[in-house]
């Protein structure tokens, strides 16, 4: 049962590729060619479709819009999960394409659903492993090693849960270091916030209010001059001859005397009344306002320190109103809870992150013990496959190195690949030790491996014939005939030991014109397929003895 299967791949308007449709088999598909035929072009356009970036140079014609379209037949419900999370259709046979527009810009399908690059690459690690030169260096990396053997020693729930927790605790380590360097820079500026939210609290800043205690200020340092103006007003009012109250009572009385008369001269007694009266309450006011001026000096001076603490703070502090002194005040008391606050916070916090740090070591350990367990197994299966690919004198060790008081992201251990070719030579980092050719046959039994413990997508080799030959080749070819038995292979070839192996063999060649070269493709038939074979043992002029070879190789 396959995860995934390439059932098709369209190209349009690609380097030097018109138009182009390449249907794939279940198993082994060879792909053969003269060098610069395009072969390494389709396996560019596979690329894309997987993610990679694009840019108009990639336009065969840069007035028209460059489209890869390819079809994956998905018989794996696995995948599922994955379309339902980016919200996309899921269809068994899912359609994948990438469209480059004569302006450069670029655009991704899924299901005709438009999708960013980082989806697509995120989905295409499901559907094709590309193995060609980059992933070559990958395998040098001691991450990758690390992925390796944790894929051989089947523990990912407990990788999961460790992974999880590992999480957590930077989290919690990364709010501790916060914590700690807040207060650090707290405890320099505690004294001031507290001296400062001292002196602002007992200003009991809420019971002043400037206005009035101004106007109130205003009124004390002028209290005896105010008085005196108003007493004289009174004693005009009543109590002088010819006082104001007697005058105008006099003449409101003579005037209703002589209102018999004259119908006006009753109005204006009347407003004569209506004036005495409204003087009569203005007058009471001046009374009230004059028996209440007193000069009270220790008020005066009980007002003049609150303003003048007033403005001492206000000029201190750079404000111009009471809220602003007030926001401040309060902004002081919130810090210094915040730094009483994280000071009560970093003890908890300490223990939490010692607890975790207890359950990840034994994690840790678990997971060093699983990795250590499928080693030797893991080892031996590398340098059998190895032998049987004309390396009988490799040697394999990987290395695990635990250090139990370092915990990282992925435990507690350092894994190396040491490699040696040859025999006594000494084992060295695989990076080191290890040429093009014997990477890729590395590459080869350690796919293989792979193969039997999982589904693996698509698998295209390009690289897979480095530095390998005659009988070698042969095996090589093989190999990837018995890998083919279980997963989907797309194989791009020179040598004819490989070609033969496969159960579906395209050939890519050139057309040119008088006007420009394109890139073709076709499907061989028997007869073709035993020539191109022969073609590729003897070069352009075929022999009797090469065409019987290549008849020997395809078993016909």
């Amino acid at each position: 049962m396959y995860l995934v299967m390439l059932k098709s791949l369209d190209i349009y308007n690609f380097v030097i590729i018109d138009a182009i449709h390449i249907d794939f088999h279940p198993h082994l598909n060879i792909l053969t060619g003269e060098t610069g035929a395009g072969k390494s072009i389709i396996l560019g356009a596979l690329q894309l479709i997987t993610g990679e970036r694009a840019d108009i140079s990639l336009l065969l014609n840069k007035n028209e819009k460059c489209t890869i379209e390819g079809v994956f037949k998905i018989s794996s419900t696995a995948l599922k999960d994955f379309f339902l999370a980016h919200e996309l259709e899921f269809d068994e046979e899912t359609i994948i394409r990438r469209e480059i527009q004569p302006s450069g810009k670029s655009r991704a399908f899924i299901n005709d659903s438009p999708v960013t690059l980082q989806i697509l690459k995120e989905l295409s690690e499901y559907l094709v492993d590309i193995h060609s030169q980059n992933e070559s260096l990958a395998l040098k990396s001691n991450a990758f090693q690390l992925s390796i053997v944790d894929a051989f020693a089947d523990h990912d729930m407990v990788l999961q849960e460790y992974t999880s927790l590992f999480t957590e605790r930077k989290k919690k380590q990364k709010l501790l270091d916060l914590l700690i360097e807040d207060t650090q820079k707290s405890n320099i500026e505690l004294d001031f916030l507290q001296f400062q939210f001292k002196e602002l609290s007992e200003a009991n800043l809420e019971d002043i209010h400037v206005s009035k205690d101004e106007a109130d200020l205003k009124s004390l340092e002028h209290a005896e001059e105010i008085k005196s103006v108003l007493f004289q007003i009174l004693h005009q009012w009543q109590e002088s001859e010819n006082n104001v109250h007697d005058v105008l009572m006099q003449n409101a009385q003579s005037l209703h005397k002589l209102s018999k008369y004259h119908s006006e001269i009753e109005i204006l007694a009347s407003r004569f009344d209506g004036l005495r009266n409204d003087l009569k309450d203005l007058f009471k006011e001046i009374s009230l306002l004059e028996s209440n001026s007193e000069f009270n000096p220790e008020k005066i001076i009980e007002i003049q320190e609150r303003l003048n603490l007033v403005y001492k703070l206000n000029k201190k502090h750079q404000t111009n109103d009471m809220a602003a002194l007030i926001a401040i005040r309060d902004e002081a008391e919130v810090r210094l809870n915040n730094i009483q606050f994280s000071n009560e916070k970093i003890d908890p916090l300490k223990k939490e992150i010692s607890e975790i740090n207890s359950q990840l070591l034994t994690l840790a350990k678990n997971i060093s013990k699983n990795r250590n367990s499928i080693i030797n197994g893991f080892e031996q299966k590398i340098k059998t496959l190895l032998s049987s690919l004309g390396m009988p004198n490799a040697n394999f060790v990987i290395q695990c190195e635990s250090n139990a008081d370092k915990l990282t992201a992925t435990g507690i251990d350092d894994i190396k690949f040491l490699f040696s070719a040859n025999k006594g030579s000494m084992l060295q980092e695989i990076k080191k030790a290890i040429s093009g050719g014997e990477m890729s046959r590395f590459m080869l039994c350690l796919k293989t491996m792979m193969a039997e413990k999982m589904q693996l997508p698509t698998l295209i080799f390009d690289e897979i014939d480095t530095g390998v030959s005659g009988d070698i080749a042969h095996k090589v070819g093989m190999l990837l005939q018995e890998l083919s038995s279980k997963h989907q292979l797309v194989a791009i070839t020179h040598l004819p030991q490989l070609a033969s192996k496969g159960n579906h063999h395209l050939y890519v060649y050139k057309v040119t014109d008088d006007k420009k070269t394109i890139t073709n493709i076709k499907l061989l038939s028997e007869s073709e397929r035993k020539n191109e074979i022969a073609k590729m043992l003897s070069g352009e002029k075929i022999t009797e003895t090469a065409i019987a070879n290549a008849a020997e190789l395809l078993g016909i």
